[in-house]
């Protein structure tokens, strides 16, 4: 009697873990679909503040308190980006270099940039992988004119589930 139970609940268990992966997949295709189909612009940060390759750590503070965002992109004289100071990296940098470094020693390089004019499926891959921060938003002369994070994503899936439902 007592392995025919422990044969159901091993069914059990085996047939939450098939739904759960099913609804995950589903939620997926859902997200990949709904990326294919809208454009980046309409869904980047396009309000910002950036700080300049040439600014401290202690700058970079300043503008973390009196903003509300987590992650600042840092751009050339030119505007184009260099990488992205993450709060994360901001606290670290002030810990081990001090206040007067550089934000460059502090930042992620290396963020993919998407031209402007492109569906917002081409910054998913390198945010679902954890590869960047973020991913830039630059113009037809590469400057920086937005920005996508992972939350802008999730927005975007939840607004859609509201409207839909």
């Amino acid at each position: 009697m007592s392995s025919c139970r422990s044969g159901n609940v091993l069914l059990i268990f085996v047939a939450i873990f098939v739904y759960l992966a099913a609804t995950a997949e589903t939620q997926a295709m859902g997200i990949e679909a709904a990326t294919r189909a809208v454009s980046i612009r309409d869904v980047m940060i396009s309000r910002f503040e950036s700080l300049p390759a040439t600014a401290t750590l202690d700058e970079a503070a300043q503008a973390l308190l009196r903003t509300t965002q987590h992650e600042f992109p840092i751009v050339d004289d030119g505007g184009r980006l260099r990488g992205v100071l993450t709060r994360s990296g901001l606290v670290a940098g002030l810990q081990q270099r001090g206040g007067q470094a550089p934000v460059i020693e502090a930042m992620v390089a290396n963020i993919p940039v998407v031209r402007d004019y492109e569906k917002l499926i081409k910054a998913l891959e390198p945010l679902k992988r954890g590869a960047a921060p973020a991913v830039g938003v630059v113009d037809a002369k590469g400057r920086l004119v937005g920005y996508v994070i992972i939350e802008n994503i999730g927005e975007l899936i939840l607004l859609r589930s509201a409207v839909a439902s």
